[in-house]
C-alpha cells in the first residue's frame, strides 16, 4: 500500500505527523517516525480479523508485561478518541483494524547469530516465562486454528506437492511423518494460550539477554510445548551446532518450567513439523507471488536446518536436546535389534515368522503409530488388537484401575462384567441380547462355529482363501 494513506491515517486518528515506511515481514506493518525521532509501529490487521481477537492481543501483551517475563512488550497507543483499535479506511481497500504500538528497542535475534551460551539459556527461560504468563489467559478468541497452528500441522501435508526439488520434497515428507507420530499425544499435554510465533524476528536481544518480544497475532490455545518447538525451529536457523544450541535453550526453559519426558520426546518431531509448515508455505506462495522477497527470508536457512536435523535419528536428536536438562527421556530403551533377533531365534518357534526381511524392533506405540529403536514412526495398518490406538491413555488408566480392583474369570458375579455386557448389548439389535466374553478372536471364531453347527446341524463352512481365522486346529483346518 502507498505510504500516503498510512500517513493520513496517523494524522487523523492519532494527531501524528510521521515519516512512514513499510517493515519487512509477512504482515502489513509500518514504521512511523516523528520529526523528534520518536518511533511507533502501525499494524494493519488482515480483513476479517475480529475486534475480539485484537482485544485478546492487547490483553496478552499486558498480561506478559505484568508477569515475570522480564522483557519489553509492544504497548498500545490509544487514538485521539481513546480507541485502541480504530478502523483504517482507504480508497479501493477493505476496512481494517489499525493499531499503533510503541516501538520496542532491541536487535532481532537473526542479526546476532550464532548466539552465546548465555543468550541461548536466557531465550529458553524467556519462552518458559511466556508460557507461564499466557497459559492462564483463556478467551473464546484464542480457541481457533490457522495455517501456522503447530498442533494442526498435518493439514498442510498435501502441500508437499508444491516443493519442486525431489530431494527437498522427501525431506518435508519425512518431517511431516515425524510430526504425525507425535500428533496422537498432543491432546494429552498441558495446554493453554501460547504466543505462537516466537521467531528470529520477533525475539529481540541486547548483548546476552532477550529484551523484547513482538507480534502476538498468531496466538491460540495449543500444547504449551509448541511455543518452545516454534522458538527452536527459528532460533536455531543459523547455529553451526543446532542440537547443541537447542540443548541450551531447552535447559533454560526446563529451569523455569520443568519439562516432563513426554514433552521432551515430542520436541524434535514438533520442530521438524514447524520447519515443514514454513517450507511448504514458501513453496506454495512461490507459485503465485515469487517476487515477495519478505515471504522467503528464512527459506534457504530452513532447508539447511531441516537437512541437518534429519541426519539424526529421532531418539539420538531427543537425547541431544535433553542432554543439559538432566532428564532421561527413554529410561527403558530395550535391547538392540541384533540382541533381540538372537534371543528370538533361540527361544521362539521358527513357525512364528517375522514380517520383514530386515526385522523391525518396535520399542513403543502411540496412537496409530509404532516406533522402532531409532524413534522412527511406522503407521500401523496391520495389528488388529489396538482398535482405539496404541497406549490410549483412557484405556491404560481403565486397565490399571481394574487390575488394582479385581482380576478373575466370568463365572462369578461382578459389576464390571455386567456393566460391559449391558453397554455392548445396547449397541446391537434387540434380538442380539446375550453376551459371551472370550479372550481372543480364535476363541470367538471357534464358538461361532460351534453355535452355527449346533443350530443348523451342518458342518460345511464358507471361508475366504488365504485369510487368517485363528490359531486353533479347527480354524487352521
Amino acid at each position: 500500500m502507498p505510504d500516503a494513506p498510512i500517513a493520513a491515517f496517523l494524522r487523523d486518528a492519532y494527531g501524528l505527523d510521521a515519516a512512514v515506511s513499510r517493515l519487512a515481514g509477512e504482515n502489513e506493518n509500518y514504521l512511523a517516525t516523528t520529526p523528534d525521532g520518536t518511533r511507533f509501529v502501525l499494524k494493519l490487521a488482515e480483513p476479517g480479523v475480529s475486534a475480539d481477537f485484537i482485544r485478546l492481543e492487547h490483553a496478552a501483551a499486558e498480561r506478559a508485561r505484568r508477569g515475570a517475563v522480564g522483557v519489553a512488550m509492544p504497548r498500545v497507543i490509544p487514538s485521539r478518541t481513546g480507541d485502541l483499535a480504530p478502523t483504517f479506511c482507504a480508497s479501493g481497500e477493505p476496512d481494517r483494524i489499525g493499531r499503533l504500538l510503541a516501538f520496542v528497542d532491541g536487535t532481532p535475534w537473526h542479526e546476532r547469530a550464532p548466539a552465546s551460551r548465555s543468550l541461548l539459556r536466557d531465550a529458553g527461560a524467556c519462552v518458559a516465562r511466556m508460557a507461564l504468563a499466557l497459559s492462564g489467559l483463556d478467551a473464546p478468541a484464542a480457541h481457533r486454528t490457522h495455517r501456522w497452528d503447530l498442533a494442526n500441522a498435518g493439514a498442510l501435508r498435501a502441500d508437499t506437492r508444491f516443493v519442486p526439488d525431489e530431494t527437498n520434497r522427501h525431506r518435508v515428507e519425512e518431517a511431516f511423518r515425524l510430526w504425525a507420530g507425535a500428533a496422537p499425544t498432543l491432546a494429552h499435554l498441558a495446554s493453554g494460550t501460547i504466543h505462537g510465533d516466537l521467531n528470529d524476528e520477533n525475539v529481540l536481544v541486547d548483548g546476552d539477554r532477550v529484551v523484547g518480544v513482538l507480534d502476538f497475532g498468531d496466538m491460540l490455545v495449543n500444547p504449551l510445548v509448541c511455543d518452545l518447538a516454534i522458538a527452536l525451529a527459528y532460533l536455531l536457523l543459523d547455529e553451526p551446532d543446532p542440537l547443541g544450541a537447542g540443548a541450551e535453550i531447552v535447559a533454560g526453559y526446563h529451569a523455569v518450567r520443568p519439562l516432563p519426558a513426554t514433552e521432551l520426546e515430542l520436541l524434535f518431531p514438533l520442530v521438524c513439523g514447524r520447519l515443514a509448515v514454513s517450507l511448504v508455505t514458501s513453496a506454495e506462495r512461490r507459485t503465485h507471488a515469487p517476487n515477495r522477497e519478505a515471504w522467503y527470508v528464512t527459506e534457504a536457512r530452513a532447508w539447511r536446518l531441516l537437512g541437518a536435523l534429519l541426519a539424526h535419528d529421532p531418539v539420538a536428536a531427543t537425547d541431544a536436546l535433553a542432554a543439559r536438562a538432566g532428564v532421561d527421556v527413554y529410561p527403558e530403551r530395550g535391547a538392540s535389534r541384533e540382541n533381540l533377533l538372537a534371543r528370538r531365534e533361540a527361544r521362539i518357534s521358527p513357525a512364528l515368522s517375522l514380517s520383514f526381511r530386515e526385522p523391525v524392533a518396535f520399542m513403543r506405540g502411540r496412537g496409530n503409530f509404532l516406533f522402532d529403536e531409532r524413534g522412527l514412526p511406522y503407521l500401523d495398518l496391520y495389528n488388529n488388537v489396538c482398535h482405539v490406538g496404541h497406549c490410549h491413555p483412557r484405556v491404560v488408566e481403565a486397565g490399571a484401575r481394574q487390575m488394582e480392583t479385581l482380576n478373575t474369570n466370568s463365572r462369578y458375579l461382578t459389576d464390571g462384567l455386567l456393566d460391559y455386557a449391558d453397554r455392548l448389548a445396547a449397541l446391537l439389535p434387540d434380538e442380539l441380547n446375550r453376551v459371551f466374553i472370550l479372550n481372543s478372536g480364535s476363541e470367538a471364531n471357534e464358538l461361532a462355529l460351534r453355535l452355527a453347527r449346533t443350530h443348523t446341524g451342518r458342518r460345511d463352512v464358507v471361508v475366504l482363501e488365504n485369510a487368517y481365522h485363528g490359531h486353533t486346529q479347527g480354524l487352521i483346518d
